[in-house]
């Protein structure tokens, strides 16, 4: 669930949402939303199937050269053969197993790497798996991949009983992609702009077109809640929340969960609640490069006090040393780091945590000791990714492989402290209410609440309406 996180120009003609194999039959013609002066008829903007000859294996490979290797070149060829025999599981399957591979050879994983085997039941272990999410939360969930290629962008969705359907959206290559998603990250992180809120709507109504429209009746059709998805590296570091339809943000409507490989989940996990929460973080750093945290003692007390029991250690307690003492003494099934964490590209260990004074690198942190006991949920609350670096992106779901964690959530970007701890504390709070079935729904509910005011700090206190 992790969770969630991690530029260009203009906007382009809205994308078309485009139809399944075999092809939909429309009995009446139904209009897209408004969007500005636009009003376009589905059947103008939907394009039957893109002839496998046409595709591309280059697009489909990692970025890095040393990556783009004969194992990457075989999972890409199976997904087109897969594909040009109409198998939509088996592509599924091929896509994943290529993600695998990408997500192994960044975090050096060399027994994960050395797999070359493709499941032919991944979707039927997926289906199996939502079928059990679903009677455990009360929550109908959704898989999704996408696949970018040069000229078009294609969506393999998974639901619960229904065979996987194969969407493809022409004038959507990489290239767009990549223009559109850089626009939106530049338009709601850049301070220089936030003021204007409305400056981010054409290219967040631009990506929901490329990624959501074109099944957003799949979705409606089966009452989905959540939708899982496993995107490809134009579009991993897009702040799928703030995705609009033109009148709605897709998080009003749709928790949702980022992931790189379907391995990487935990089909056994259960978070009680109940469990204890180890909250360390701190607000100030001698680095000059890093910036204060002022609100982190609100923010830790606040979860702490307030919302779970456990403990938490600011400034001179957040060490290296004091983090194993507290988990040998108390093995907390929650982590909460409220400190600096980098993302970059190149060398795995060119990212890292903070704690304290001390950087741990992320292929160090495995020296934390995360997964023994395990740690069902680690939270770093004011990491950034370098985004736009297709490696650095793969950081995140890096830190939850290395840490053994088995959910991570993360800031995509560094953001206000204020709102950081209002967005925090508002999420322990909800996740606290037996009502939330789902770590990825509290957060939903948590950045819901503040979209709509319910949730502020005043005088260093958290309200919630």
């Amino acid at each position: 669930e992790t969770p969630p996180i991690v530029e260009t120009p203009p906007v382009i003609e809205t994308p078309p949402p485009v139809i399944e194999t075999p092809p939909i039959v429309e009995t009446q013609e139904p209009l897209l939303p408004q969007q500005g002066e636009r009003t376009v008829r589905l059947s103008q903007l939907l394009r039957e199937t893109v002839a496998p000859e046409e595709l591309d294996l280059e697009p489909l490979l990692p970025k890095s050269a040393d990556q783009a290797d004969p194992v990457s070149i075989g999972f890409a060829r199976q997904i087109r053969e897969a594909i040009s025999r109409g198998d939509i599981a088996g592509a599924i399957a091929a896509t994943d197993a290529l993600r695998r591979y990408e997500l192994a050879v960044y975090t050096q994983d060399e027994a994960a790497a050395a797999r070359r085997d493709i499941d032919q039941t991944t979707v039927e272990r997926m289906q199996e798996l939502v079928r059990i999410w679903e009677e455990r939360t009360q929550q109908r969930y959704a898989i999704l991949y996408t696949l970018a290629y040069p000229e078009h962008l294609e969506l393999l969705l998974i639901t619960r009983d229904n065979e996987p359907i194969r969407r493809i959206v022409p004038n959507a290559g990489q290239l767009v992609l990549s223009n559109a998603a850089s626009e939106l990250r530049r338009a709601v992180t850049n301070p220089v702009v936030r003021g204007d809120t409305t400056r981010h709507l054409s290219s967040a109504q631009e990506l929901y077109d490329y990624i959501i429209r074109p099944v957003s009746d799949r979705l409606e059709l089966d009452n989905i809640d959540s939708v899982i998805m496993s995107l490809s590296p134009e579009l991993r570091s897009t702040p799928i929340a703030a995705l609009h339809d033109g009148e709605r943000y897709f998080v009003e409507d749709y928790n949702f969960t980022l992931l790189t490989s379907f391995d990487a989940i935990d089909s056994k996990q259960k978070l009680e609640r109940g469990s204890r929460i180890l909250a360390m973080g701190a607000s100030e750093f001698t680095d000059p490069s890093q910036d204060p945290l002022p609100f982190v003692p609100v923010e830790l007390a606040t979860i702490t006090q307030k919302s779970w029991q456990g403990q938490s250690f600011l400034n001179e307690a957040f060490t290296v040393e004091n983090f194993r003492a507290q988990r040998q003494a108390d093995p907390s099934a929650i982590i909460h780091l409220a400190t600096h964490a980098d993302f970059q590209g190149g060398s795995i260990a060119n990212s890292y945590i903070q704690f304290g004074q001390e950087r741990v690198q992320l292929n160090k942190i495995d020296q934390l000791s995360l997964g023994n006991p395990i740690v069902n949920l680690l939270v770093l609350s004011a990491c950034r990714t370098a985004l736009g670096n297709a490696q650095a992106e793969l950081g995140f779901a890096g830190l939850s492989v290395q840490s053994g964690a088995r959910t991570a959530i993360a800031s995509l970007w560094y953001v206000d402290d204020a709102g950081t701890s209002v967005l925090m504390g508002q999420f322990y709070r909800q996740w606290a209410d037996g009502d939330i079935a789902t770590k990825s729904a509290a957060l939903q509910q948590a950045q819901l609440a503040m979209m709509r005011g319910h949730a502020t700090i005043k005088n260093g206190v958290l309200r919630v309406e």
